[in-house]
Order: C-alpha cells, then sequence, then structure tokens
C-alpha cells in the first residue's frame, strides 16, 4: 500500500540514494558508465537511462546480467595483466641500464 503511495523507485534513483558521500557516488557512476560502455548497452543514452535499462534487462534475464558482469571483469582482469606484464618488462629493463650505468661510473668489470 505505501509503495502504491509514493511510486516505485527505478533503480538509477535507489543505486544512487544509497551512496551518501558525492565524492564515491561520482566515482562509481564513471565506473558504471564503462561499464555500460563495454557492452555497447544504449551508448547514445544518459546514465539514468542506461541502469534502468539493465536493471530491467538483468530481471528479465538474470543470466544474461550475470554473463555480462562476468565478462567485463575477464576484459578488466586481462587488461591488468598485460599492463602488469608490460610493467614488469619496463621495471627489468630499468634494473639492466641501472646496473650497467653503475658499473660504468664505479669503475668496476661489466661481465
Amino acid at each position: 500500500m505505501q509503495s502504491e503511495q509514493y511510486g516505485q523507485s527505478d533503480a538509477y534513483s535507489l543505486f544512487v540514494y544509497a551512496i551518501r558521500s558525492q565524492i564515491t557516488r561520482d566515482y562509481y557512476l564513471r565506473r558504471l558508465k564503462i561499464f555500460f560502455n563495454y557492452i555497447n548497452l544504449l551508448p547514445k543514452g544518459t546514465i539514468e537511462e542506461r541502469c534502468n535499462l539493465f536493471a530491467a534487462k538483468a530481471i528479465k534475464d538474470p543470466s544474461w546480467a550475470f554473463n555480462m558482469v562476468i565478462k567485463f571483469l575477464q576484459f578488466q582482469k586481462v587488461r591488468f595483466e598485460i599492463i602488469n606484464s608490460s610493467f614488469e618488462v619496463f621495471i627489468s629493463f630499468l634494473l639492466v641500464k641501472i646496473s650497467i650505468l653503475a658499473c660504468y661510473f664505479l669503475s668496476l668489470p661489466f661481465n
């Protein structure tokens, strides 16, 4: 009865209302936008329209929503591994260069 009197809240409103800090809210909305862009959900829509559409689709087909989240997480994992491995290669290269320079400046034989 009470929900009929006040009307139903949409997914976006519930999401935004649940986060007190404006900074945290902005951060989560940015991350959500990245997710929606990745799954190509209503590319020209507002974040509010996209949230509500995702929620509606998730209610109709929970496995679709689950698969989209898993697909996005896998993409992020691979992306992180590529960045991390590139960073490790860079650090290794840098350490070799520093070692060579240290040997040169300290007049140590470099083998």
